[in-house]
């Protein structure tokens, strides 16, 4: 059964061109306040937000594995404790 989730997870990371995390949805203010303070916390610029009807989301980071994308997901979990919208990730794949 392991064996078969390895073989599944690798088979799904070989698709993925990249991950990202949203951090926060909802008002353009607040998505401003969340990205300035994803930026001071962890000195990264790949931020993002996306307007979709009516809710403006924060994506962050760019990474290549699920496992990647997982452990930095834990990371920002714990910088951004008092923050309910911390979603999880957003996939692109190869075409």
């Amino acid at each position: 059964k392991l064996e078969k989730i390895i073989l599944l997870k690798k088979d799904l990371n070989s698709k993925i061109e990249n991950l990202k995390i949203q951090i926060y949805n909802g008002n353009r203010e607040q998505a401003e306040k969340i990205k300035e303070e994803y930026i001071e916390k962890f000195n990264d610029s790949v931020v993002k937000i996306i307007y979709e009807t009516p809710n403006y989301k924060v994506w962050v980071g760019s990474f290549f594995t699920q496992l990647e994308a997982d452990k930095f997901l834990l990371k920002v979990r714990k910088k951004f404790k008092n923050k309910k919208s911390i979603l999880g990730h957003e996939i692109y794949f190869k075409k």
